[in-house]
């Protein structure tokens, strides 16, 4: 999606997500950064948002969805921001990247990192499972909009 722009990218350990933040620095450097973040509970949480703190305009905390490997709860997250970042606490990964669009200028971009599952989680409001499975396909056909709607493409075809 642009306007704003999302990017989700699957850093899960605190070498990917420095190596993130780097890119992000260089490519991106005049863009505010509203960083979606979530990660499992093995994870390094703490030093993952040490690299990115600096850089994040807004943080939302939120918590993957997976089954039979814990998330590291939001409020956790939100207390290991660094620096004079807002945070918001939101658990469910569909209410954050709502709230990120919502909050999201047209130039800024919108960070979705800290768990593939998160990524995934996420990717489901523009790709759903169902048209992944349905097509074969990871990155499916969708309407003009980017929407999933199977009627109005079988009229398409």
């Amino acid at each position: 999606q642009d306007n704003p722009r999302v990017l989700l990218d699957g850093a899960h350990n605190p070498e990917k997500v420095a190596s993130l933040a780097r890119n992000l620095e260089h490519l991106y450097p005049h863009q505010r950064k509203l960083i979606i973040f979530g990660a499992l509970e093995s994870k390094s949480h703490a030093s993952m948002l040490a690299s990115l703190s600096p850089l994040a305009g807004l943080v939302i905390a939120t918590m993957p969805r997976v089954l039979a490997k814990p998330a590291t709860d939001a409020a956790e997250i939100a207390a290991e921001v660094i620096g004079d970042v807002e945070v918001i606490i939101e658990p469910s990964p569909e209410r954050a990247i709502e709230i990120a669009l919502a909050r999201a200028e047209p130039d800024d971009l919108v960070v979705v990192t800290g768990s593939l599952y998160l990524v995934g989680n996420i990717r489901e409001r523009w790709y759903p499972s169902e048209a992944i499975l349905s097509q074969s396909n990871c990155w499916p056909r969708t309407t003009p909009l980017g929407l999933w709607d199977p009627p109005l493409l079988a009229k398409e075809t």
